[in-house]
């Protein structure tokens, strides 16, 4: 990590289901926010640099890690964010104010939330069929193949992750009672949990009733069968062991951050817990925890995750003590105006939190007619044009002024040189506060357009601000072509300015 104050990050987001038809509204939501950005997407190929195809189901979707290791261990960053695409992190969110929502150590990680399971494993869905494949993993009836002993070996220790859980005040179960007098969540939909997975629409027939009514003593006789295999018939305990501690996350493991640093242990130990069929959303967090040095949560730095409940209003996301809203689907934005609509208040969040970190103006700044940037230019610029802008002399200068709280990575100018066959090179440089920094660049025909990317730690200061644009020199389009009839001189042209 370069520093403290200014780690980098990789955004990877998770998808349940190959639905490529969201990828351009991820990439637009996310590509500016980041260092790299990649799209873990499950068994479809594509044909972009940017995604990993993945072979995991969304029952085990941290094994992505697994699938996508080789390629996430070469991207240069700090930490991974993964974030499924359901969910919409806070539009303040990014690299440049990362440190300021999460302030890790180079070894930490975080998660929303985390929670103890229930007593009973009957209370909860998944915990029932989580507590099955972790007791029986080479089940021929729902094991995931894998030998007990080998399950135990490479998953991370029973003691090991007990101290440690212990020692971060984090409250796990080891233990798990098989009475079947707990089955409150499990006699709602009895075939839906044995048979279907939880992703059936039943009908309300006499005949599913019959059905449910099987499958819920069927489950109770599982349990019987799993507490016979463990316990002695003179035991008075219903409560057996488990191989190792687990807590659990719930939906929120849909968003959690994994330290660059962590990335071999915990896409081992989640790949061992894969290959077992063990559910995502008690392994993710276990394993989060077992590796990390320290894992936060929401809870500790004072977010509100009402987002992540019942109450998903899109504009409560202006609020900064909001991380994030699931789930939000952008399947359901349908219509360009939607979309437009959606991104627009991304964007008015994005443009205040930068107004109020960096300068009353940092943003992304177009210098054509009707653009936002007219505060910009200072001497030596013609008129703007619908492209932008050129300058009139060697030397043209924009200004501009930042506050003392400055939190900025990067300065991208997008600009263009009046190239031509006969002046076929065009040359400049940029000149930052009086020579603080100086950065060369050119341009050869047939291209004219030029982006320049400078780090702001090189030489942007607190208050006033001086760019002078240099061009080797000036050019009269009349001069190079019969056509033309433009008789200025014409120096560098500016397209337009982002800060990052």
């Amino acid at each position: 990590m370069d520093s403290a104050a200014n780690p980098k990050i990789c955004i990877c987001v998770l998808m349940n289901h190959p639905y490529l038809r969201n990828l351009p509204l991820l990439r637009r939501l996310y590509q500016d926010r980041c260092s790299r950005l990649v799209f873990l997407v499950p068994f479809e190929r594509v044909d972009d640099e940017d995604v990993i195809t993945v072979y995991r189901g969304s029952y085990c979707h941290a094994a992505y890690v697994c699938d996508a290791r080789s390629v996430l261990a070469d991207i240069d960053c700090d930490f991974f964010v993964f974030v499924h695409d359901d969910v919409i992190l806070n539009p303040r969110i990014d690299e440049a104010t990362f440190s300021k929502f999460f302030p890790l150590g180079p070894n930490d990680g975080f998660i929303p939330g985390v929670g103890n399971l229930p007593e009973y494993f009957g209370e909860w869905s998944w915990y029932y069929g989580f507590v099955a494949k972790a007791l029986f993993p080479k089940s021929i009836l729902f094991g995931g193949g894998v030998e007990f002993a080998n399950m135990a070996k490479y998953l991370p220790g029973r003691e090991a992750v007990a101290n440690k859980l212990t020692s971060l005040g984090v409250s796990f179960r080891s233990t798990v009672n098989l009475s079947t007098r707990h089955f409150d969540d499990v006699e709602h939909g009895p075939s839906r949990i044995l048979l279907h997975g939880l992703s059936a629409d039943l009908p309300s027939t006499p005949e599913q009733q019959a059905l449910e009514q099987r499958c819920l003593v069927l489950e109770k006789e599982l349990a019987q069968l799993m507490l016979a295999s463990h316990k002695s018939s003179l035991s008075e305990s219903d409560e057996v062991e488990l191989p190792f501690p687990v807590l659990t996350s719930g939906f929120y493991t849909d968003f959690y951050i994994l330290p660059k640093t962590k990335l071999p242990d915990f896409a081992h130990f989640i790949g061992v817990a894969a290959a077992s069929n063990l559910f995502v959303e008690i392994m993710a967090p276990t394993i989060l925890y077992a590796v990390c040095d320290r894992v936060v949560t929401a809870y500790e730095l004072g977010f509100d995750l009402r987002g992540f409940g019942p109450e998903r209003s899109l504009e409560r996301l202006a609020d900064p003590s909001w991380l994030g809203m699931h789930p939000f689907k952008l399947s359901a934005l349908r219509t360009q105006e939607d979309i437009d609509r959606f991104f627009n208040f991304i964007a008015d969040v994005r443009a205040e939190c930068m107004g109020g970190r960096a300068a009353a103006k940092l943003g992304h700044f177009a210098f054509n007619k009707g653009g936002s940037a007219e505060g910009y230019v200072q001497d030596n610029w013609h008129e703007a044009e619908s492209w932008g802008r050129w300058s009139a002399s060697t030397t043209a200068t924009l200004g501009f002024d930042a506050s003392e709280e400055i939190n900025l990575n990067v300065m991208r100018l997008q600009m263009v040189a009046p190239t031509s066959e006969s002046r076929p090179v065009a040359r400049g440089s940029l000149v930052f506060n009086g020579g603080r920094h100086v950065e060369g660049f050119s341009t050869t025909f047939p291209e004219n357009e030029v982006e320049i990317s400078v780090p702001c730690r090189d030489w942007l200061t607190a208050g006033r601000n001086v760019v002078e644009i240099v061009s080797e020199a000036l050019v009269r389009p009349c001069e190079l072509s019969r056509e033309a009839t433009d008789t200025r001189s014409l120096g560098l042209g500016i397209i337009a300015i982002k800060f990052e």
